[in-house]
């Protein structure tokens, strides 16, 4: 059985990277040093969640641009909004972009390469997934995974979720991100 990667989730505020620990922000170090040293203890993706990027752009892009020579990342909004030209530097610097679908504007459109485009969507969504290589489903359950596995798209849910899932949908998940 081959597991799913494990993703650690980092957050990013003025050029900064913190972690999460029971809803308590700690500051975890300089976030090159941080993306070298998860590198090194084998991770391959790491989940950042921009405080800075409420309207959809942030100050962080040269965090973004030295962070990609280590590490993949994923990049996620505070605000799940993020504008289409911070979208295309992201991509740019080969960051994969994490998309709130259904998109407030055409992914066809724009060229991109969709493997570096990630779409996020809630257990219930019912809508389209063309145009993200990828799929984070919060709040998966057993029938979320049945349902969207069909689409080819490689499914990413959160450790909460994923232990609750049956062994065979575990089996169908590419990624877990860490609480």
């Amino acid at each position: 059985m081959v597991s799913p990667i494990q993703v650690p989730i980092m957050y990013l505020r003025a050029k900064q990277i913190f972690s999460k620990e029971k809803g308590i922000m700690r500051i975890t170090g300089k976030p090159g040093d941080v993306a070298k040293t998860l590198a090194e203890k084998g991770y391959k993706l790491l989940h950042i969640i921009d405080l800075d990027a409420g309207t959809g752009t942030s100050p962080n892009f040269d965090v973004y641009n030295s962070l990609t020579h280590f590490i993949n990342i994923q990049v996620e909004s505070k605000k799940d909004v993020i504008d289409q030209e911070f979208l295309k530097k992201l991509v740019d610097v080969k960051a994969r972009v994490i998309i709130k679908l259904p998109a407030s504007f055409d992914l066809a459109k724009l060229s991109l390469s969709e493997r570096l485009l990630v779409g996020k969507i809630d257990s219930n969504y019912d809508g389209d997934v063309a145009g993200v290589y990828d799929l984070i489903i919060e709040n998966a359950d057993d029938k979320t995974i049945e349902k969207f596995v069909k689409t080819k798209k490689r499914l990413i849910v959160s450790q909460d979720n994923y232990s609750k899932l049956k062994l065979k949908n575990q089996k169908l998940v590419w990624a877990v991100i860490e609480s």
